[in-house]
């Protein structure tokens, strides 16, 4: 994974509790989690096809706003 820039960031969508790890040691207790993460741009392009559906659907059920 490269870092994100100011244009298009990583948005963290959740963590995956499954692959998050703990080792104790008797100086610290370092960890390990892992995030599931998208680009922002990746995120408005599936909100905006969510909602083209979702119009399609109802103009083809005759629902109206």
């Amino acid at each position: 994974m490269r870092i994100g820039d100011d244009r298009d960031p990583f948005v963290i969508l959740g963590n995956i509790p499954e692959l998050s790890a703990v080792f104790e040691t008797k100086a610290r207790a370092p960890f390990k989690i892992v995030f599931e993460v998208c680009r922002l741009s990746e995120l408005v392009e599936e909100a905006i096809a969510e909602e083209k559906k979702a119009q399609a659907d109802a103009a083809g059920a005759g629902v109206t706003d």
